[in-house]
């Protein structure tokens, strides 16, 4: 015989199947995508328990889901006012919080769900994203160790934390963890794409246009991954590519802001400056605050030769994403062209050598400001800065500082000191020889017959626009065959190894360079540099020596457009490309020139 049951039993037993029942409803039609239905559900189940906090947060979440944050948030209010542990709201609360950019007051919400369940993976995972939202990668990254604590194989917390470690410039370790996450599930396309922008970064393009071709494989419409893949077809030189790939998206999403910037960066490579300028001022109408966008317009600006307007977008070059230099943020103020009145101040070089020799010309013009001028710079640098007219002292970046009062880096004088054309200090030379280092170099070359012609070839390989700017020496065998010169080479580093393949005369004593000071010297004793787009450029032209330089048809934004001399360098003369990597062209004409050089 069956037990009776006590009728308090039976009340709780009906109640607790009609909540669950409501809340299975609920569930099952907020999933479906049927929230105004779900929403109706919950406010049923809620006039008999106004205070469930299970109810008031699915309520909440379904009216979240029907776009209507005003509507959810007061039963998220009653939820954690009755509730005040209940971990599931701040969850919620959060998610609407960063949704609309709350992001302090998001991070806020999820720490309260973990001070209420610190076992609550998702909390962890949304506060590690709002962290990296805020530019906080460093402190996202044990956050995303939490969450991995508790679900070791979580691919969204190995993507993530992945990401975390690329923005904190260890990608051996992202590359680690989003091996991971694709691992454990390899058909999370996130993570392809995110590997792949890691192998990129790591200059292993051909691994990264793998990964992305396997994120395309498992999402075609991703627009992240089709985004990154044009961006690294444009460092593989693949423009027709990569700008099919940007107009594909914009096709049906014509307002893709980072889209839209990369197809400017394209197109800009390609030598379409009017368009490419178009589609920034877009970006930039969009998202006024894109550090991209700016940096992007600054160096289009610069490249035109309207310099009071690029220098001011320049400034942004700090925040964008992929801008090489590291901004040192001392604790002292950043000179903004006051008068010095005897305070020091330090330069430092924040870019590439060739970009310090440009732009130490600068520092005697502070100088002149009243101050005392100390300048910080790479150590090969050190002995040719030295010989500055106005400058106290010089620095090896490593080494340490002395006191100083305020600072400034060196592609930030400009914008203060020269605003447009006429007034770039131009005068040369500005650096000069260590006399001993220069009669070293005049006994060696004193026999030589006719004219003296140094070489370079070759930049950084590490640079980004490397493939376009350098010419293989082979292509110079017609300088060989001028009559009259001596060519010597200028390389260093890896392409000088191109000497052993060439069957022309280039005598190579750069064994003897051991810095920049060395690097001038040589240069001084030469009656002429034909050199591409490198730092020997910049200091054949820094020390006033007659140089020839060869240009790419989409140039640096230093050298401008449409023309053969430079404001910067009035011993300077350009050989610009007419089309897309056709060095004959600028072959023919320097080697008529050569010519004529030589017979004079």
């Amino acid at each position: 015989m069956a037990r009776d049951r006590h009728p308090r039993e039976d009340r709780l037993g009906a109640v607790k199947m009609e909540k669950y029942g409501h809340m299975a409803e609920a569930r099952r039609l907020a999933g479906a995508g049927r929230n105004g239905e779900a929403l109706a559900a919950c406010d049923r189940a809620l006039t008999d328990r106004p205070d469930d906090p299970d109810l008031l947060n699915l309520a909440a979440a379904a009216a979240w889901g029907m776009g209507d944050a005003g509507r959810a948030l007061p039963y998220l209010d009653r939820a954690m006012a009755a509730h005040p542990g209940h971990a599931d709201a701040y969850v919620t609360l959060g998610v609407i919080l960063e949704t609309y950019g709350r992001l302090d007051e998001a991070a806020n919400a999820y720490r309260a769900a973990l001070e209420a369940d610190g076992e609550r993976v998702t909390a962890y995972l949304n506060l590690g994203n709002v962290l990296m939202r805020q530019g906080a990668a460093g402190q996202a990254i044990p956050v995303y160790d939490q969450a991995l604590a508790r679900e070791p194989l979580n691919v969204d917390a190995l993507n993530n934390k992945g990401l975390a470690l690329k923005e904190t410039g260890r990608l051996d370790e992202a590359e680690r963890l989003l091996r991971q996450a694709v691992g454990a599930q390899p058909g999370y396309a996130p993570a392809w794409t995110n590997l792949g922008l890691v192998l990129r970064l790591a200059k292993r393009p051909d691994e990264a246009l793998a990964a992305y071709e396997r994120a395309l494989a498992l999402d075609p419409s991703s627009i992240k991954a089709l985004n990154n893949l044009a961006v690294l077809k444009r460092w593989r030189g693949e423009l027709e590519e990569a700008e099919a790939l940007c107009r594909g998206i914009l096709e049906t999403h014509p307002d893709v802001v980072e889209t839209l910037n990369n197809l400017g960066d394209i197109l800009q490579a390609q030598g379409r400056v009017d368009e490419a300028e178009a589609l920034f001022r877009r970006v930039l109408e969009l998202a006024p605050d894109h550090a991209e966008g700016h940096h992007n317009l600054a160096v289009l600006l610069l490249l035109k030769g309207d310099l009071k307007a690029g220098w001011a977008h320049y400034e942004w070059r700090w925040l964008a994403k992929d801008f090489p230099s590291e901004r040192r943020n001392f604790p002292k103020p950043l000179w903004r062209g006051e008068d010095l009145a005897g305070r020091t101040i330090l330069l430092y070089v924040e870019q590439g050598l060739g970009d310090a020799v440009q732009f130490v010309r600068y520092a005697p013009r502070v100088a002149a400001r009243g101050g005392r001028v100390i300048v910080e710079c790479p150590p090969v640098l050190k002995r040719l800065f030295e010989t500055l007219d106005g400058v106290a002292q010089v620095i090896a970046r490593g080494d340490a500082l002395p006191a100083f009062d305020v600072q400034c880096p060196f592609l930030s004088l400009p914008g203060i000191l020269s605003p447009d054309l006429a007034s770039i200090p131009a005068a040369t030379p500005y650096v000069h020889p260590d006399p001993s280092d220069g009669k070293t170099w005049r006994e060696r070359l004193s026999g030589v017959s006719g004219k003296k012609v140094g070489l370079a070839w070759a930049g950084s390989p590490h640079h980004t626009n490397d493939r376009e700017r350098s010419v293989p020496l082979s292509r110079l065998e017609p300088l060989s065959r001028v009559p009259g010169c001596t060519l010597f080479s200028l390389q260093i580093g890896e392409s000088a190894r191109q000497l052993a393949d060439i069957d022309f005369p280039v005598a190579d004593l750069t064994g003897d360079i051991g810095d920049y000071a060395d690097t001038a010297a040589f240069i001084d004793q030469l009656d002429l540099v034909v050199t591409v787009d490198t730092s020997v450029a910049h200091v054949a032209g820094a020390l006033g020596r007659p140089t020839w330089v060869m240009l790419p048809h989409a140039p640096d934004w230093r050298w401008m457009l449409d023309r053969d001399d430079t404001p910067w360098y009035p011993n300077m003369r350009l050989y610009r490309q007419e089309s897309r990597r056709d060095w004959d062209g600028v072959l023919a004409r320097l080697t008529a020139d050569l010519e004529r050089f030589c017979n004079d």
